[in-house]
């Protein structure tokens, strides 16, 4: 009997039609020794070749990382060979090799193991290190500057489309549709997260396809509105078709990242979300001098070509880390997993009480629910996303507004903007490696203070110049911009290595901040619509007769309400 036929023969082989996938693999892997989980590749496979013409009675193998960040585990022992010829000579053998750690495949092979999947297990590589995992943050981190860094840069378009009109034509804007544009844009790209999990999840061979057309959609809506004679035109395209092809190639992205990253995935989520910050300094100046030059059509033409061949050059290495399930295994899975589903579809639906779930095909493999929160803490994180977005988006929105109600020129407003984004370029890397060391809870209730008291205090009370006004920018962007960069640490505290549940836990937050962000436009009419009237002409409630008066409190007051309930998420 070969090495393969005996080691075999004690119950490990299982058939892939086993009633339960985590069981399949307990049993096949409960001799094997546990690995770390970023275990460098396996050499053993090479060992045993070397000493099987020897007749060793040894046969090892190093773990490697699985799916979904749990060690692959390898046969611990084995009876000893006579040579490595005879061994060649018997019939083929079954190996069963734990692929994840949910399923099993059973491969027909014989010894040396050469199959494919024991040469994936030998060539993962290594998380958290490497060049291939900066390779993938450098290219996140471009991600990042097209999708979120353009959209942030609307303002420079809606103050063209003001005063010059919609392309060619110079056609006339409708001022009622015209903000929607941009707060369409981001919005809506936060709220496709959860359905994009709900796709993804189970069907993750679709991730790259679906980078790919997401990189064709977002170009040709950017080639589509440099057409635009109407409004309209500019809210499908430049709106709601950038958001659809933003959110294609930014979420699977994201969950990219958190196979590349697993002890420093807070470091590597502060340098992504630095992208959003670095797009907000750049373009700005970069599309006002476009515009000013050759107008809204080529500046449009200009971007799409541009966001089409840096998202495109950055394939090769947007790629996941961990092998991706065979269609096979995945078919096999989903018919046993059906009628689970659904059955767990009908309890959660009839629990009684505030209970958030979600969906998480573990593994790629093993659809289950899990309960995640109580109804008290999704209460509390949907509102600390909602208030967060709702300061953040406000101050961002009229910040150069209020500069030219203090007599400051246009230059200087854009001066104050960009030297917010200037400072949460350096907060969100500090932060994001913090958080791998600290909780996130605990530095995101310390920022949102800090937050609010830069606006009650640098801004409402002394910013009626350019110096104290360039102070609160910086003081607020180093506070409140880095906001975002906490997000991977939180889910991470409750998800752990399941990556499923991380991808649609990091979809569910970004829908209450894209909530925030949606509502911005209608309470930011309501708070210019009743001035803070009687307020002292020195301080920032009292410009412009009490206009800003209103919208600086709302501010100060979301950031006090957003860091509270991250108070009472840490008792």
């Amino acid at each position: 009997m070969s090495y393969l036929d005996t080691a075999n023969s004690s119950k490990e082989t299982l058939p892939l039609d086993a009633p339960n996938a985590h069981e399949r693999t307990q049993q096949a892997i409960h001799v094997m020794p546990t690995l770390p989980i970023d275990a460098p590749a396996s050499t053993g496979l090479m060992n045993d070749r070397k000493e099987a013409g020897k007749g060793t009675d040894q046969h090892t193998s190093a773990g490697a990382v699985g799916t979904m960040g749990i060690p692959v585990q390898a046969h611990a022992a084995a009876p000893p060979l006579t040579s490595a010829a005879t061994s060649r000579s018997n019939a083929s053998s079954t190996v069963t090799t734990a692929l994840t750690p949910t399923a099993t495949s059973t491969t027909t092979t014989s010894y040396p193991p050469l199959n494919q999947t024991e040469r994936l297990l030998t060539q993962l590589p290594p998380p958290d290190r490497g060049a291939q995992a900066y390779a993938f943050l450098a290219c996140a981190f471009f991600v990042e500057v097209v999708v979120w860094g353009l959209p942030s840069a609307f303002g420079v378009f809606l103050e063209y489309y003001s005063t010059h009109g919609i392309g060619k034509y110079k056609a006339p804007v409708s001022h009622t549709l015209l903000p929607w544009v941009g707060t369409l844009c981001q919005g809506l790209m936060s709220f496709f997260g959860p359905p994009l999990a709900w796709i993804l999840n189970p069907r993750p061979q679709m991730r790259i396809p679906f980078v790919w057309s997401g990189i064709a959609i977002l170009s040709v809506s950017l080639l589509g509105s440099s057409f635009s004679s109407k409004t309209w035109h500019l809210l499908l395209s430049q709106g709601i078709g950038f958001s659809i092809g933003g959110a294609m190639v930014f979420y699977p992205a994201m969950g990219f990242l958190n196979e590349w990253f697993v002890k420093r995935r807070g470091m590597a989520a502060g340098v992504t979300y630095v992208g959003t910050a670095f797009g907000g300094v750049t373009f700005p100046f970069f599309i006002s001098a476009l515009l000013a030059r050759f107008g809204d059509a080529i500046t449009l033409q200009a971007l799409a070509c541009a966001s089409a061949v840096l998202l495109g050059a950055c394939m090769p290495w947007l790629k996941p880390r961990l092998p991706v399930p065979t269609k096979r295994d995945l078919r096999s899975e989903r018919e046993h997993g059906t009628q689970k589903r659904r059955e767990d579809m009908k309890r959660v639906w009839k629990s009684k009480g505030w209970s958030m779930f979600m969906i998480s095909n573990s593994e790629c493999r093993d659809a289950k629910i899990k309960l995640v929160y109580t109804s008290s803490e999704i209460l509390q994180n949907f509102t600390q996303s909602v208030m967060q977005a709702l300061a953040f988006t406000i101050t961002t929105l009229f910040l150069p507004s209020y500069a030219a109600s203090i007599g400051l020129s246009p230059s200087a407003g854009s001066a104050s903007l960009a030297a917010l984004n200037a400072a949460s370029i350096f907060s969100r890397i500090y932060v994001g490696v913090l958080s791998d060391r600290k909780s996130p809870h605990l530095i995101a209730s310390v920022i949102m203070a800090a937050s609010a008291v830069s606006v009650f205090f640098l801004w409402g009370l002394a910013s009626t110049s350019l110096a104290p006004l360039l102070i609160f920018s910086l003081m607020f962007g180093l506070a409140c911009g880095p906001w975002t960069c906490l997000y991977v640490s939180m889910i991470k505290e409750v998800a752990s290595d399941d990556l499923p549940l991380s991808v649609t836990l990091f979809g569910v937050a970004a829908f209450g901040r894209g909530v925030g962000t949606i509502i911005t436009a209608f309470i930011s009419s309501l708070l210019l619509a009743h001035p803070m009237k009687g307020a002292k002409a020195w301080t920032a409630f009292g410009v412009a007769d009490g206009k800003f008066g209103s919208v600086v409190l709302f501010t100060g007051a979301s950031l006090v309400v957003a860091a509270a309930t991250e108070g009472i998420a840490l008792l």
